[in-house]
């Protein structure tokens, strides 16, 4: 998940892509249980910064939303509640 003043990009970095670029600050937010009706999540959201922009190696297309705007989007609940409440 990637922060800018306002709006969220939730991704899911490529391990290339991590080994690649150098991370200066990692910092734990939260650790988030949830519970599915055949599953027991354990999720733990960092912060992270990188030294330069990057681009994503995916089939599937990225782009900012607005936190304003987070319903009209399809997010996991854990991760929609986590950037509505923090």
């Amino acid at each position: 998940m990637i922060k800018k003043s306002g709006e969220v990009l939730w991704i899911p970095l490529e391990k290339s892509v991590i080994s690649k670029k150098i991370i200066t600050n990692k910092t734990k937010l939260t650790k988030i249980e949830h519970h599915l009706t055949h599953r027991f999540l354990k999720i733990n959201l960092y912060e992270t910064h990188v030294k330069s922009k990057f681009e994503l190696r995916s089939n599937v297309e990225f782009k900012w939303i607005n936190i304003k705007k987070i319903k009209k989007f399809a997010i996991p609940a854990p991760i929609r509640s986590y950037l509505e409440n923090g």
